[in-house]
């Protein structure tokens, strides 16, 4: 009796230091990473570490297997690519047409504030000084003098 009490506590404690040691959490780490990396398998629209639907448990199930098996994160990557196409993943990849999923929006944004510069500039020299309703320069340099004239008289 006194063995199995002392067999239990030891196992309980290798079971304690096991869970708290530091390859667990990193492995549970990487199978994070990877479960971020996908759109659920039923497509609901949701990420895979957020779906609550039974095949998108099952999935991360899976992932974490492939993780304690020694899987890197691109083999289980392309193994759920070639069974599911890119859709499944959550980001588009970098390469071939994909590219432009990620080139559009900054080429739009560049674009946009040319535009917006070339549109300010312009309604800024609509609003110059020559354009100021027909008075020129040297009326308004009269007009200037005959004020200071008069704020003098006041003054």
């Amino acid at each position: 009796m006194r063995n199995l009490v002392q067999g239990l506590l030891l196992t309980a404690i290798l079971v304690i230091f096991w869970i708290n040691t530091p390859w667990v959490a990193l492995a549970q780490e990487e199978c994070e990473d990877i479960i971020s990396c996908f759109m659920a398998p039923d497509f609901c629209g949701m990420t895979l570490d957020t779906c609550p639907a039974s095949s998108a448990r099952e999935m991360r199930e899976e992932i974490c297997r492939m993780v304690e098996q020694g899987m890197s994160k691109d083999e289980i990557i392309a193994h759920y690519v070639n069974l599911y196409g890119t859709q499944i993943l959550a980001a588009p990849p970098k390469e071939g047409f994909f590219l432009t999923a990620w080139l559009t929006p900054v080429v739009i944004l560049i674009l946009g504030t040319l535009l917006l510069l070339v549109v300010l500039k312009n309604r800024k020299a609509a609003l110059s000084p020559a354009g100021n309703n027909g008075v020129t320069l040297p009326e308004e340099e009269l007009y200037e003098d005959v004020l200071q004239d008069e704020l003098k008289k006041y003054i």
